[in-house]
């Protein structure tokens, strides 16, 4: 599916609109404001307009009205019988009271487009947070495949699983927060929504096991190892599959940067461009998810 968001089509006309206004009435962008506006601009998508058209919205909402430059022209509240010299006009839109007021309507006109951008922080924000704990737990649980492949076992084998589940688990404890279904649905792309919920889904059932068996267990005969051992291993997996949908989501960045280039050194307007996330992301969390629920299915509580 296409991410199709009324907040992220704005987003991209209100960086346009933002490069249009200063551009005209403003001094030069510097490199740094010039790199600014061109992150704002990749980091939405649309496939309910062409990138044209969204330019051309963002024309229309950011440049003064033409009320407001004849104003600026022939002076408030001039008369249509009003006239001037054309050194007088060039001098009035050069004044740079003038021109501040221009950019003040300018600016103004464009806010609200700017407004959705939220929405687009928040998205970015849950899937870091799946990024981030997924890629910093998994040296945990690297940790306790190896304890548990160990021959012959410690003794100390029980305490050092705690440990590294203690240590894993305050790291992945956002991800099992209240709420984290309803944060996950602030991704706009669906396809990277679902599976995000499944992950979720997945992660709380798999660490949920493994929580429960280690805190029950008072000596290491106590626990099925075989079966602790594809628990975590089956976590392992599932967090691999969050950091997938991480990638997906900037692959989708990536190809909108791209489109936005094109567009940008094209004469000629063209389609709107196919914007998804990469199908074979999705197939690799699909099956970490598939062979997790095959693993919990197997064992008891």
């Amino acid at each position: 599916m296409h991410r199709s968001s009324t907040g992220y089509r704005s987003f991209r006309i209100a960086a346009a609109a933002a490069c249009i206004s200063v551009t005209l009435f403003a001094d030069p962008p510097t490199q740094t404001q010039t790199q600014t506006q061109t992150t704002k601009s990749s980091t939405s998508t649309s496939k309910a307009a062409t990138i044209g058209t969204m330019v051309k919205n963002a024309i229309s909402a950011a440049f003064p009205g033409v009320g407001a430059i004849l104003d600026v022209i022939f002076g408030s509240g001039a008369s249509s019988s009003t006239k001037t010299t054309q050194s007088a006009a060039k001098a009035n839109l050069s004044d740079t009271s003038n021109q501040q007021k221009l950019q003040t309507s300018a600016q103004a006109a464009a806010k609200p487009y700017i407004t959705p951008a939220t929405s687009i922080a928040d998205e970015l924000a849950v899937v870091e947070t799946f990024a981030s704990a997924s890629a910093r737990a998994n040296q945990n649980l690297l940790t306790m495949q190896t304890l548990l492949s160990v021959s012959p076992q410690p003794p100390t084998l029980l305490s050092k699983l705690k440990e590294e589940w203690g240590l894993a688990g305050d790291i992945l404890a956002p991800l099992f927060a209240d709420g984290m279904a309803t944060q996950i649905t602030k991704v706009q792309d669906a396809d990277i929504q679902a599976k995000l919920l499944d992950i979720h889904q997945a992660n709380t059932a798999v660490a949920g096991r493994i929580a429960s068996r280690l805190k029950a267990a008072e000596k290491i005969t106590d626990i099925d190892l075989p079966g602790l051992n594809d628990l975590v291993s089956s976590l392992f997996k599932l967090l691999s599959g969050s950091q997938s949908m991480a990638a997906a989501e900037l692959n989708i960045l990536q190809q909108d940067l791209a489109a936005l280039a094109v567009w940008a050194n094209s004469k000629a307007e063209g389609p709107e461009p196919v914007i998804k996330p990469d199908q074979t992301l999705l197939d690799f969390a699909g099956d970490q998810v598939a062979a997790a629920r095959k693993v919990l299915a197997t064992q008891g509580q």
